[in-house]
């Protein structure tokens, strides 16, 4: 079986998976990539791969996208991500087994479903096929209802981004997590954007000190909200609980999770997945997630390894980090629990191995490549 994944650049998101199907395939699989990584990942410490794997055709000639269009049409299936309609258009048409890669299409509201020129989009995309051979790998939990909304009830299937998962002795994993009578550590990470509501990390830590509970909070990050954050941090007396860590290192972001009790992942409906809720549970933090990112409802078991609320509910999260932090049994069992979600059921490995069972006609019940519900859009 010849499978081929048309993409963007080779990066961090997408390297576990391009590696877990060359190592299952071979020569058989294929990963075609259009366009260069961007500025900001440049900035956070990520490079382009391309050069690195030899089943990566980089489209940077027109030599190469000949060579990137024969293989295509010699394909027996296609995961189109950053494939042009027109590509998508053709592989459907030729019988070719098309998955079509998407996050949401609403992040910025349903209610843009009113707008013609954006209907126009989404039908060219994925709505306007009603072939067997297409169908969607939904990198958000709230795909399936955004395609809802315009009519379409094809084939949906859980999917994601699949970082590689890393393994732990995991005695050795919850020794770097508090104990006894330490402060337990919450971490938040990521860019200082108006979409992944970093005022609700000083929300977190103002309820907690008020409480007078023992915790110490890292923030790392950068971007355009920092002078706000930093402001809130001093003009609430925060600088006793929060540490401000600034820009960190994916690695560096990585050994912050390994040695945090809590991760949060305040993100709203903008956020089209959210890789870091992958990187904390493997790492074994108990995530605490906003219901609307698209990963959530996908990789956050409520109750077993994190916790979802809804951003019109934030005492919510007041009430469960108030429950991990006095109870230190439950904390450890959801730790664990947030580590071995990942092994056993979220890495490449498994996604990869998943997708080709699929392609040969095997059916799951549930987790990825199961058949992906209407979820309804979290309250935006």
């Amino acid at each position: 079986m010849k499978i081929t994944f048309i993409g963007s650049v080779l990066g961090y998101h997408q390297e576990g998976l391009a590696n877990a199907f060359y190592n299952l395939l071979g020569d058989d699989y294929h990963y075609i990539a259009y366009g260069g990584i961007s500025d900001y990942r440049k900035e956070a410490g990520f490079e382009d791969l391309a050069e690195k794997y030899p089943f990566v055709i980089k489209v940077d000639s027109p030599q190469k996208e000949k060579q990137a269009n024969e293989i295509i049409k010699s394909s027996d299936v296609i995961i189109a991500a950053a494939a042009h309609n027109h590509t998508i258009k053709a592989c459907v048409e030729s019988g070719i087994e098309t998955y079509l890669f998407s996050e949401r299409f609403f992040k910025k509201g349903t209610w843009k479903v009113l707008v013609p020129s954006i209907r126009k989009r989404v039908k060219a995309r994925a709505a306007g096929y009603h072939q067997k051979n297409f169908k969607v790998l939904c990198a958000s939990a709230y795909v399936p209802y955004d395609l809802s909304l315009m009519g379409w009830h094809g084939k949906c299937y859980k999917w994601g981004y699949f970082t590689e998962v890393k393994k732990y002795d995991i005695d050795e994993l919850l020794s770097k997590k508090a104990t006894g009578d330490e402060p337990i550590k919450i971490l938040w990470a990521a860019r200082f954007l108006k979409l992944k509501h970093p005022e609700k990390a000083i929300q977190v830590a103002k309820h907690l000190k008020k409480k007078k509970l023992p915790f110490k909070m890292e923030i790392i990050g950068y971007g355009e909200l920092e002078p706000f954050i930093l402001n809130e941090i001093e003009k609430n007396d925060l600088q006793d609980v929060i540490t401000f860590s600034g820009k960190k290192t994916v690695p560096e972001v990585h050994q912050a999770m390994e040695n945090s009790d809590i991760f949060l992942m305040t993100s709203d409906y903008h956020e089209g997945w959210g890789v870091v809720i992958n990187e904390s549970l493997n790492h074994g933090c108990v995530v605490i997630a906003d219901a609307a990112a698209g990963a959530t409802r996908y990789l956050v078991k409520n109750g077993e390894n994190g916790f979802v609320y809804k951003k019109s509910n934030i005492k919510t999260m007041f009430l469960v980090i108030e429950k991990l932090i006095e109870d230190e049994k439950y904390r450890k069992e959801m730790q664990k629990n947030a580590y071995l979600h990942m092994v056993n059921n979220a890495s490449p490995e498994i996604a990869a191995k998943r997708f080709v069972e699929l392609c040969e006609g095997k059916t799951f019940d549930e987790g990825i490549c199961s058949p992906a519900p209407i979820i309804k859009s979290a309250k935006e």
